[in-house]
C-alpha cells in the first residue's frame, strides 16, 4: 500500500491506487498521510473542477 501510494504521487499517470481491506485497517489514514508530499495545485474559486 505504501509503495503504491508513493509511486502514484511520483507519477500520477499510473492512474490511482485501489485500496481494499477490512474496516479499521487504516486505509483512509494511509491515503491522507502523504498530503505534505504532494505538489501544490492552483485552485480557481468557484470552479467545480
Amino acid at each position: 500500500m505504501k509503495l503504491g501510494l508513493i509511486l502514484n504521487i511520483i507519477n500520477p499517470q499510473i492512474g490511482g491506487v485501489l485500496l481494499t481491506g477490512h474496516q479499521g485497517t487504516g486505509k483512509s489514514i494511509a491515503v491522507r498521510s502523504p498530503v505534505e508530499l504532494m505538489p501544490q495545485i492552483e485552485v480557481i474559486t468557484g470552479c467545480e473542477y
